[in-house]
């Protein structure tokens, strides 16, 4: 449906897969093609699968939605997956990800993380940042953070969003760095490859 088309035009098809993985270097290509037209397009992703008990974060999600949660849901929302990292001027940023591997220590015997964020234009000036905050675990212990980053006020073009995480029982930190653009949409003909890379 012409409706479904424009969504999918801005959103993206999201296909999820799990797989269970030891712990190494890994690359993984998914093609598509269009059924239409015949045109074929692949992308190919790097990814590192670290040891189990590594301080590490895992994968942000970045969206600009969050799902819809059934009456009674309990726990954070979360956010809505999307396949493209462009938001539009003055949306709102979701970024939730976990905190894993952290060292329990106090009389609670739960981990002790603190976690803030920068927004970097593609020239390194600061465009929004929060100072780091604990992150409060659950009873078993689990960590996870949502952010909810107005937009407002930024320009179009290329960003850098900085995560900084702290364990404050060893004191050691992490930082991560996830890309993302702000502006209009690319035509949808120019995105799609003419063939297989």
């Amino acid at each position: 449906l012409p409706a479904t088309h424009r969504q999918l035009l801005a959103t993206g098809y999201v296909v999820s897969r799990e797989f269970s993985l030891p712990p190494g270097g890994y690359q993984a290509k998914v093609v598509v093609r269009d059924l239409a037209s015949g045109r074929v397009g692949s992308v190919i992703h790097d990814f590192t699968v670290p040891s189990g008990g590594e301080f590490r974060l895992s994968s942000p999600v970045l969206s600009d939605a969050l799902e819809e949660r059934p009456a009674g849901a309990e726990g954070p929302p979360r956010p809505v997956r999307r396949v493209e990292r462009r938001f539009d001027p003055g949306s709102t940023l979701y970024v939730q990800y976990s905190v894993l591997g952290a060292t329990r220590g106090g009389e609670s015997l739960l981990p002790e993380v603190r976690a803030g964020y920068e927004i970097r234009r593609a020239d390194g000036t600061v465009f929004k940042r929060a100072a780091q905050t604990p992150i409060r675990p659950t009873s078993i212990g689990a960590l996870l953070r949502l952010h909810g980053i107005g937009l407002a006020g930024a320009e179009p073009g290329d960003y850098d969003l900085v995560l900084t995480v702290r364990d404050d029982v060893t004191g050691r930190i992490l930082e991560a760095h996830e890309p993302f653009r702000i502006g209009p949409p690319e035509r949808a003909d120019a995105a799609w490859p003419s063939s297989c890379a």
